[in-house]
Order: structure tokens, then C-alpha cells, then sequence
């Protein structure tokens, strides 16, 4: 299962294509039309008749939900509820990450991992450190076999200055971010789970690994004894996992992010030989130079030393500050807006935090996750956008402590229209019954390939923001936020695809 979402993401940051767009203005404020009141709209405007319903469905009675519905052709309102209240948008707040990402680091902009060393060649011998430089690439070595790809590249670039042997270590080095990989705002149950691979200078894999163990016999071991891809240098594991008579598992990870030491805690069937569980790296620049450090010794090199992270050692961050450094060889991510594209469309969190990071340092020079959200609220802000109720924690929309308003991310929707990354803002967007988070929304109705939109889903939270063509010809622009609904997600879900399915028939 890993490795095939590893293999779709893959495909997604490589295949990506741009179409072209109209054009339009940021919105006006303008009056509100609100489900319950009397006027003729109701009549003939299937949208406000679905609105009245879903606004009196049980599933809302104790939630907070706003939504704004906006004809682009003019500007004008057709329906809005609560359009400035803060709700928690789960994954629209991608929207506004990857639309700064487009405007401010540009479509076209490459982040470049580089291969470097220290010392001196004497024969075939490197005397000091094989280096590892992040740029900041989230796509580096993303998957098993484009790691097997660089890596045995970057062999075959030390053998060709003759080096077989290294009188040091490999040395990982991500300090172009900070080094607090993690949103502090993420919940202590979240962190190391896979969708939270936090973005860092240096990464491997997504920053995530598979670990593969027998769920009973073994209480505690060593990642070096088992089957883990990528390496985990030092990581201890405690076994804690228990017998169930059901076919469904569930097996978590806790424990420090910043520590070797992890609980396995959970269910799994009973009879079971084998099982894996997907987790967040915790210290990326090690893991990449641990996993590259193997490689070098399959391959016949020599290594007196071992694997490290830069940050994990002052003295030899002190030795590479004094050191000079050569380059040998390095490889590029795609671009800005391909990243963009797999960030929106597969709803990839950790490409969102990476892109985050990249906008605080090319605003504020500084790589870290307050930087980029303090960047993307005064580039909204210098945009003339209303910021009340507006609170960005991450990039991705992990965090509860995000909100928005309906407004906000309509007016954002409608100034990207006129943006010179239009195309590629737009076409990073799934569409409704066709791809990416939306592929199954809609089937079979109106709104199936007219609706072009980013969702938002976390646990009592579903919000879906984009653009509709109806069958009138006109293009809408809209925002629906749920928070705190009764049910599960799916019902919720199932009401907010009627209201597409009314919206698009105006």
C-alpha cells in the first residue's frame, strides 16, 4: 500500500499540464442572500432551495457552516451564510499556500539537492566528509526506485575522481529550514502518523518509512534488524500491539518526534505473521545519509564512519563552517508548479509544508513554518484582502488551529482568475468524478466534470472550495464550510454533493 501511494505521488509531481482560463477581478463586498428568507429566487434558483434544506438538516444542528456562491461574470452574490465567521477549513487552507507558492517562488523555480565533500583525495582515498546538501527539494529521492536511482548515480560520480574509500562520514545537511520540522500546533496523536511527514531542508522518501515486523513475538528492537525502507539509523521500537478477533487493524505510532524511542501501540488479527505500519521520519537529513551510507557500502565502497545529521553535532557543524566544500554533482526537483499540482490534487500535506517553508525563506530569510504563514497573510494583506478571522499554523490544513472565512478564500478563488499563474492554479485543482480528492464526488450528476475544486476533510470538518460551470454557461466561484456536523463525514458529504449538483444547474 506504501509503496503504490509513494508510486502515485511520484507520477503526479512528473505528469502535470496546464489549459487556459479567463480572467477577472477580486470580489466586492456585497449583500447577502440567505436561505429562509422570502424572495423570488426561491422559485426558480435550485441552489437556494438546496441551501434552505441543507441549512435545516440535522446533520448541522449543533455545527458551525458558512458558504458564499459568486457569479465571476460580475461579481455578484448569489448566496451567502456567515460568509465572515472563522471556521476550521482542513485542506483548503492549501488554497492559500499553493497560490502564494505560484505568486511569490514563481511556476518555473527548481530546489536542487547537491552531493559535496570536505577534505582531501589522496589516492582513492577521501580524507573527510561525504556531504549531503538539501535545498529544500520535498521530491528527493520520492519512492524506492528513484532512490536506488540517484544513489547509485552519485557512486558512480565519486568513483569517477577515483575514490573508493572515505576516511570520514556522510553527512546530512538540511539546514537551509529550520530545524523544528514539526507545526507545534500538530496534536501529540498525529505526529508521527504518515500524513504528517513535517517538511525539513533535507528529505528522503516523503519522510516517511515502512517498518515490517512480527506483531507479537517481538516486544523490542532495532530498526537495523529489520526490514525498513528507508534506513533508520538508531531507531528502538517497543512493541505493544494486541490480539483482536476482528479483520480490521489499527496500529499507530507514539513517542517523542526528536527521540529514537517509539511505542507500536494498536490491534492487529489474530494469526497474523507479519504486519507494517507507515511513519513520519523523525530526523530526515540522518535517514538520507544512513540510506546513502548503505548504498555506499553495496557498492564496494569503503566508510571508516558512520552516518550523521549536521544539526546533531556542533563540532562538526564548526568543522564544515571552517571547511571548503566541493560540489560533485547534484540532481533538481520539478518545478514550483508541478508541486503545486500534486500538492492540490492528491491533497499532499508535506509538499504543502515544504512549499510553506520555501515562501518564509524568500520573504522573511528564514525556512520555518511561522515565517511562511506570517509571508502568505501580508501578501494577502498587500493585496487588499480583509484578514479578520484569518490564523494560519501550517501549510497543509493539519492543524485545528487553522481558520478562514468564506470570503476570504472566495476572494482568493477570484483574484487567482486574474493572476499571471492562473493555468497553473487552476489546473491544479481536481475536478469533480474525474481526479484526484474529487474523483468519486459527484458521479453520475450535474456537477460531475464541471466542478473544479480543492476539498478539506479532517475529523468533524468537511469544506470544499473552487469553481463550477453551469450548464447556463456562467462561471461560479464558491466556498462551504462544515464544522462540528453530527454524523459521519460521508453523510455530510453526501448533502454537500447535492448542493454542487443545484449549482451547477443554474
Amino acid at each position: 500500500m506504501f509503496r503504490r501511494i509513494v508510486a502515485a505521488v511520484g507520477v503526479v509531481v512528473l505528469l502535470t499540464g496546464c489549459t487556459g482560463s479567463n480572467t477577472s477581478t477580486p470580489l466586492e463586498k456585497s449583500a447577502l442572500i440567505t436561505p429562509g428568507k422570502q424572495n423570488t429566487l426561491k422559485l426558480r434558483n435550485p441552489l437556494i432551495i438546496g441551501l434552505e434544506r441543507f441549512s435545516k438538516d440535522s446533520l448541522l444542528r449543533h455545527a458551525s457552516f458558512s458558504y458564499r456562491f459568486i457569479d465571476a461574470s460580475n461579481d455578484s452574490l448569489i448566496a451567502g451564510f456567515n460568509e465572515d465567521q472563522a471556521l476550521i477549513p482542513a485542506s483548503t487552507m492549501k488554497l492559500f499556500t499553493t497560490a502564494v507558492a505560484l505568486e511569490i517562488l514563481e511556476p518555473g523555480t527548481r530546489f536542487k539537492t547537491s552531493l559535496q565533500y570536505e577534505g582531501t583525495i589522496t589516492g582513492h582515498t577521501l580524507h573527510g566528509n561525504v556531504i549531503i546538501k538539501g535545498g529544500g527539494d520535498p521530491t528527493f529521492c520520492l519512492g524506492e526506485q528513484t532512490m536506488k536511482i540517484i544513489f547509485s548515480n552519485w557512486c558512480i560520480s565519486l568513483k569517477k575522481l577515483g575514490i573508493d574509500s572515505v576516511d570520514g562520514s556522510v553527512i546530512g545537511d538540511g539546514r537551509i529550514f529550520d530545524q523544528d520540522y514539526i507545526p507545534y500546533t500538530w496534536t501529540w496523536g498525529e505526529i508521527n502518523m504518515g500524513y504528517c511527514a513535517a517538511a525539513s531542508g533535507l528529505s528522503i522518501n516523503g519522510n516517511l518509512y515502512e517498518l515490517f515486523f512480527e506483531p507479537l513475538k517481538e516486544k523490542r528492537f532495532d530498526s537495523g534488524l529489520k526490514k525498513v525502507t528507508p534506513f533508520i539509523p538508531e531507531e528502538v521500537f517497543y512493541n505493544k500491539l494486541v490480539e483482536t478477533e476482528m479483520d480490521e487493524e489499527e496500529i499507530f505510532l507514539i513517542g517523542h518526534p526528536m527521540t529514537n524511542q517509539k511505542t507500536i501501540r494498536g490491534t492487529v488479527s489474530k494469526g497474523k505473521t507479519e504486519v507494517s505500519i507507515v511513519a513520519a521520519i523523525s530526523n530526515p537529513a540522518l535517514a538520507a545519509a544512513g540510506e546513502f551510507l548503505n548504498t555506499l557500502c553495496r557498492k564496494g565502497f569503503y566508510i571508516s564512519g558512520k552516518a550523521y545529521s549536521v544539526t546533531d553535532s556542533d563540532s562538526l557543524a564548526e568543522r564544515l563552517k571552517r571547511s571548503v566544500i566541493i560540489e560533485i554533482t547534484s540532481v533538481q526537483s520539478p518545478t514550483v508548479a508541478s508541486i503545486v499540482h500534486t500538492t492540490n490534487q492528491a491533497s499532499y500535506n508535506f509538499f504543502a509544508e515544504n512549499l510553506l517553508k520555501h515562501i518564509g525563506l524568500k520573504v522573511l530569510k528564514y525556512g520555518g513554518t511561522e515565517a511562511g504563514a506570517l509571508a502568505v497573510r501580508h501578501f494577502w494583506e498587500s493585496k487588499g484582502m480583509d484578514m479578520g478571522g484569518f490564523a494560519m499554523f501550517d501549510g497543509s490544513g493539519v492543524s485545528r488551529f487553522n481558520t478562514f472565512t468564506a470570503r476570504q478564500v472566495t476572494w482568493l478563488l477570484a483574484y487567482m482568475r486574474a493572476s499571471p499563474a492562473a493555468e497553473y492554479f487552476f489546473t491544479s485543482l481536481s475536478v469533480a468524478g474525474v481526479s484526484g480528492t474529487l474523483r468519486t464526488l459527484c458521479v453520475n450528476t450535474a456537477a460531475e466534470g464541471n466542478v473544479q475544486a480543492k476539498s478539506g476533510t479532517m475529523s468533524r470538518v468537511k469544506s470544499f472550495a473552487g469553481y463550477a460551470q453551469t450548464r447556463s454557461g456562467k462561471t461560479l466561484i464558491f466556498t462551504i464550510i462544515v464544522n462540528n456536523f453530527d454524523g459521519p463525514s460521508f453523510e455530510i458529504k453526501e448533502k454537500m454533493e447535492k448542493i454542487m449538483d443545484a449549482m451547477v444547474q443554474l
